[in-house]
């Protein structure tokens, strides 16, 4: 779609340098949990677990946990690497925790986008809706290969 909005307004590009980033909002946690309430019927809650707590817990299969530098498949010493996994992830989370409500360093131009992309989702509820959101876990591939194979049965009839 965004390519539609190139071939009418060339100028228009060529001028500008823009970052095309499409999302329907910046949403926090309990507006998060409040969504999926609303459309599922089932009860949620956000909880802010600390980053330090999500770092002991997502790095521990590492050789140093979080304190595993970044790299270390491919640089034999260690005092090259500059950035360990439990920083870079507290970086980008704290990037995006700070970027609620559109403020922040990372922000969209919604309008712009609304411009471009005029059917373009606009909440997480629409989001839900469109994915037929259940909350339930699955692998982004399997469900690639799925909708994939649900595709092709349909081109089949």
């Amino acid at each position: 779609m965004t390519n539609m909005y190139t071939g009418r307004s060339p100028t228009r590009i060529s001028q500008t340098t823009l970052t095309l980033a499409l999302q329907p909002a910046h949403v926090s946690g309990n507006e998060l949990a409040a969504a999926y309430s609303a459309y599922s019927g089932k009860p949620a809650k956000f909880v802010d677990i600390p980053v330090e707590n999500w770092n002991t817990v997502a790095w521990n299969n590492l050789l140093k946990g979080k304190d595993t530098k970044i790299g270390f498949q491919t640089i034999n010493d260690d005092n090259a690497l500059l950035m360990t996994y439990g920083e870079n992830f507290g970086n980008w989370w704290n990037l995006y925790r700070a970027s609620g409500k559109n403020e922040g360093l990372i922000q969209r131009d919604y309008g712009f986008l609304d411009k471009i992309v005029p059917g373009r989702l606009r909440s997480v509820t629409e989001w839900m809706e469109k994915v037929q959101y259940t909350g339930e876990k699955i692998e982004v591939l399997k469900l690639q290969a799925l909708q994939s194979r649900d595709l092709l049965r349909e081109q089949d009839r």
